[in-house]
């Protein structure tokens, strides 16, 4: 859906009337299927408004990226690459055909951009990556760095996430917290913590890989996580928890192969028929909760074998030997 990729537009000294016939028409085009999403980080904004007549907007401008497509407001016209310039004042049905115009080209460039940069195998640059304005990417990396963290949402309890011992702790429900996954980072107030100031009061205790699972799935849209390459050959380290919230028939494909040895994101589509955005979803998802392997060079392929009576055996059990997991593995991982 064109509504889960909206263009991110940000005002650069924009005065207050301005920015108000701005959001009208922004609405006004909601209403035909073209989508822009106001934030306040410029530094994430596919698109910048700018008033060129004031210092802080030509501030702004001197420290916008060039792939940043700028709409210059002011008294003179401009020309340059990724440059459009509207003269002042401007009316509501002029300054709504020029943003009419630039959505269409550029949800186009960006659509095209989604579809081929995880395919090509390079790395993907943090500073402009679209999952880094996701709960996803906070979760994760609130994860990797043992930070403390509490999220807050309009009209949702916060959450307190402890990435040093991997739970969350909130009184939110799972529609509450999905909810609060499908909002824009932008949208959340964010708040870093000390690990002692955490209240394991506020809520029930739960592990952070569950959810780091339900975000993965709902934030990824097929996007490869920045610095990860759809060329290297992955693996995966055990089987994944099939009871948690998201998870697909196609996915029992995806478990099965990696299961067996290493294989490249880009080679999966055709071995598995799966669409390569599920792929992706998956991929995220068991990287963040610790399931994937890269580093092959001292990775033990040997298979130990253990006499289980069969009557033992569960029906996981049974299906994760036959696909190349120990039993022992099944029981042990909770990922």
């Amino acid at each position: 859906m064109q509504s889960e990729n909206p263009i991110f537009v940000s005002f650069c000294g924009v005065s207050t009337e301005d920015e108000f016939l701005l959001i009208t028409v922004i609405k006004l085009l909601a209403h035909e299927g073209k989508f822009f999403k106001v934030i306040g980080d410029h530094s994430q904004s596919h698109l910048l408004v700018i008033n060129f007549d004031v210092e802080s907007g030509k501030r702004d401008f001197k420290g916008s990226r060039d792939g940043q497509v700028k709409l210059l407001l002011g008294d003179k016209k401009y020309s340059g690459k990724n440059l459009i310039s509207v003269l002042k004042p401007f009316e509501i049905t002029s300054i709504k055909e020029v943003l009419a115009n630039l959505y269409e080209k550029m949800f186009m460039q960006l659509e095209l951009a989604r579809k081929k940069s995880p395919r090509v195998g390079g790395l993907s640059s943090n500073s402009t990556h679209v999952l880094t304005n996701t709960i996803f990417h906070l979760l994760l990396s609130t994860k990797e760095n043992k930070d403390h963290v509490r999220i807050g949402s309009q009209g949702c309890p916060d959450i307190l996430v402890d990435g040093e011992n991997k739970c969350i702790t909130t009184t939110a429900s799972t529609k509450d917290l999905d909810h609060i996954i499908r909002k824009p980072l932008f949208e959340h107030n964010v708040q870093k913590l000390k690990g002692s100031s955490l209240n394991n009061k506020e809520g029930k205790i739960s592990p952070l890989y569950n959810v780091l699972w339900m975000s993965a799935l709902s934030c990824s849209h097929g996007q490869l996580l920045p610095g990860h390459k759809s060329s290297e050959p992955v693996k995966l380290k055990a089987w994944p928890n099939f009871t948690r919230n998201g998870f697909k028939p196609e996915y029992f494909k995806l478990a099965a192969l990696l299961a067996q040895r290493p294989v490249a994101l880009s080679d999966l589509e055709n071995l598995t028929q799966v669409p390569y955005a599920e792929i992706v979803n998956f991929y995220n998802a068991a990287y963040s909760v610790d399931l994937i392997e890269k580093n092959f060079d001292n990775l033990d392929t040997t298979v130990t074998e253990r006499k289980v009576s069969a009557k033992k055996k569960s029906l996981l059990g049974k299906i994760a030997d036959r696909l190349g997991f120990g039993l022992h593995k099944l029981n042990a991982v909770d990922a």
